[in-house]
């Protein structure tokens, strides 16, 4: 008699940075974000996820967002904060996405440029969590060309 084997699924989470082109008025954070990168991100997340996966929004204001989380517009980039504040916003994230998920084995797919990698994603592998960057090395526009090519 063949033995059957059992795979546990693997637990995956998408992340996406927050983008400047916002919407002017309160809105669910999926909705805020309005450039084509964020909406071609967006649609590249969710033609990859399935049960079980989660999709968050890599706020410079706000840290770790929910995409039904409702929040007004902001002007704040990672890329104009010193190196410390970098690291306690990554810290920040970490925690957030540590309360809510087990990271050991976790997936965590980072759509999101290098400011918004490079102390968090050293705290996910640390946990050991499997960090996945499809776009690491991209420019802005070889990073939309990628995205158009690969979502629908």
């Amino acid at each position: 008699m063949k033995k059957e084997i059992l795979h546990k699924p693997i637990r995956k989470v998408f992340l996406i940075s927050c983008v400047g082109k916002k919407l002017d008025k309160f809105a669910p954070a999926k909705n805020l974000y309005i450039s084509e990168w964020f909406q071609k991100a967006w649609a590249y997340c969710h033609q990859r996820s399935g049960m079980g996966t989660e999709t968050y929004i890599l706020s410079a204001k706000h840290g770790l967002l929910w995409c039904e989380e409702y929040v007004d517009p902001y002007e704040l980039s990672l890329s104009d904060m010193p190196v410390s504040d970098r690291k306690a916003w990554a810290a920040k994230v970490y925690k957030s996405l540590a309360d809510m998920e087990n990271l050991g084995g976790l997936q965590v797919v980072v759509l999101a440029g290098d400011k918004y990698r490079e102390f968090l994603v050293p705290l996910l592998k640390a946990a050991g969590a499997v960090v996945k960057v499809p776009m690491a090395g991209l420019g802005i526009g070889e990073q939309l060309a990628y995205l158009k090519k690969n979502t629908p």
